[in-house]
């Protein structure tokens, strides 16, 4: 029993110094680390049996990447609801005919909150590009763009995707 070592004794005398240590991490980029995860100099990626929480997954990706699929397309869509009518009073003897047509103007309402949409994806792009620029703290600005691409978004799409619900209301 006396000849036995203790564990930590054992792991003294196999650490090897800070310098080496450091030489082997940059000298192999893929190294194995103790968890199964490999290592790319001093990250350690996550390895394939992953059973950490990921309880930030879709506050750190998903909810960035909708915003930035749906704002882009939220500004274009407000730019054409300014420019044209989207509403049309079809000739009953030439049925699908657009050239017969006449446009119904937009209430004053909805060219109101089409022109807010916009105000919102413009001041997100404007924040966005305020991070890049880093004129902004990236903490203050990222939140600022997202919670703006995500109010342009959802205010164009309840005057385009739902018209009819919202128009027959006030008029």
């Amino acid at each position: 029993m006396g000849s036995s070592t203790s564990p930590s004794n054992t792991s003294e005398t196999a650490k090897a110094p800070a310098s080496e240590k450091r030489h082997d991490q940059l000298t192999v980029p893929l190294e194995p680390a103790g968890s199964g995860a490999k290592q790319l100099w001093k990250f350690r990626m996550r390895p394939d049996n992953d059973d950490e929480p990921q309880d930030w997954w879709f506050a750190s990706t998903a909810i960035p990447l909708l915003a930035a699929t749906s704002g882009p397309l939220a500004n274009v869509m407000s730019i054409a609801a300014l420019i044209t009518s989207w509403r049309n009073d079809y000739n009953p003897d030439h049925p699908g005919v657009d050239a017969l047509s006449s446009g119904i103007p937009d209430p004053h309402w909805c060219i109101a909150l089409n022109a807010a949409s916009l105000v919102c994806g413009f001041a997100g792009n404007l924040f966005l590009l305020f991070n890049f620029t880093r004129a902004v703290r990236y903490i203050v600005a990222l939140p600022a763009t997202i919670i703006l691409w995500y109010f342009a978004t959802g205010i164009v799409s309840t005057t385009l995707v739902f018209p009819g619900a919202v128009i027959s209301r006030f008029e």
